[in-house]
């Protein structure tokens, strides 16, 4: 007790023991060993669950975006558990805390605009038009209202009018609300997307229109782009990249997408793909990106898990996925930002 006291031995620390045990009697030695082994096996037993356990734990729901149930009693119950324990565990880092969340208290959490460009029959370029289109509108739609926006959708938008919706939308008040977000739906090209008339949009010329100086009621307010851009330079007919012909299936080949990064305080831009290849599009379901995007929004917001790490769980999520039955043909999202601060959208209410 009195070596104890004087800081020479501890539970952890049991060496000046094993070395006056050595001089006396090297057999009490063994009793040493056996604590060790048993205080090892405590500790492993006692290993906090990760965020990683936690969002792949599965959700219960019952048809309806509106009754997410969340796993928060799990988590506080997992913590109590571990304070009764006599072997403290240190807890994780709270660097994720420091960063700070933007505000999200308005009644109205921002617009949100949905472009969906399907009809590119009267298009200056061979375009195709993009079946399954309509199932990620209303995925985008139902999510969004879900999280309390007021949904905008655009449909068959040419490239003057794609504009005209946004420099409206930039010339609104915003002051009574936290953030913007806007989706296009569409083909493309590096660093563009397409109107149904042909014409290309170019992603930094729609994102600077809200920038700080031009639309100064979304300052400081988190700004977020979501672009799924098919290529359609040619027909895309199941998974076909770049040329390569396969066979004919319900998986379309998206666009290639642009190296574009906000270079602005406070914007987002989520792209289906990472530069120069293609991401795809099921003609029943929708595209993988969209769908993995918002079912992730539905199953990860009532656990208040900030949307960067939502995007990094559908990278994953896509990441898994392929157009082909041997798992060659593979897509990966990328999420490019200048944010601030965390995004966490508050809970919905039933």
């Amino acid at each position: 007790l009195e070596m104890e006291h004087l800081d020479l031995i501890s539970e952890s620390n049991l060496d000046k023991l094993e070395e006056i045990f050595n001089h006396i009697c090297p057999a009490l030695n063994k009793k040493i060993t056996q604590y060790k082994e048993k205080q090892a096996h405590r500790l492993r037993s006692l290993s906090f669950p990760s965020e990683s356990n936690l969002i792949s734990k599965p959700f219960l729901r019952t048809g309806s975006l509106q009754s997410p149930v969340t796993i928060k009693h799990d988590v506080l119950e997992s913590k109590a558990n571990l304070k009764n324990k006599t072997v403290v565990v240190p807890e994780p880092p709270r660097a994720a805390e420091a960063l700070g969340k933007y505000q999200m208290t308005a009644a109205n959490r921002g617009f949100c605009v949905i472009f969906n460009n399907n009809n590119f029959s009267n298009s200056l370029e061979p375009l195709k038009d993009r079946v399954g289109t309509h199932t990620d509108e209303d995925s985008l739609k139902k999510v969004f209202e879900w999280l309390n926006f007021e949904v905008e959708i655009y449909r068959d938008c040419e490239k003057e009018k794609m504009l005209s919706v946004l420099k409206d939308l930039r010339g609104r008040d915003h002051s009574q609300m936290d953030c913007l977000v806007c989706c296009v739906l569409s083909h493309g090209l590096e660093g563009s997307v397409y109107g149904v008339d042909g014409q290309t949009v170019k992603i930094e010329e729609m994102m600077a229109l809200f920038d700080g100086k031009k639309c100064p009621t979304l300052v400081e307010k988190p700004k977020l782009f979501f672009i799924q851009a098919c290529q359609g330079t040619r027909e895309q007919r199941a998974a076909q990249t770049d040329g390569i012909e396969t066979e004919d299936k319900d998986i379309c080949s998206d666009a290639r997408v642009p190296d574009t990064i906000p270079s602005r305080a406070d914007f987002l831009l989520g792209m289906a793909t990472v530069p120069s290849y293609v991401s795809y599009r099921d003609k029943k379901s929708g595209t993988w990106y969209i769908q993995s995007l918002c079912r992730n929004l539905i199953q990860m917001v009532p656990q208040e898990v900030d949307l960067i790490s939502i995007l990094t769980q559908v990278n994953a999520d896509v990441s898994k996925m392929s157009a082909d039955k041997w798992g060659q043909t593979k897509q990966m999202p990328q999420p490019a930002f200048s944010l601030r601060k965390r995004v966490v959208f508050p809970i919905p209410k039933p």
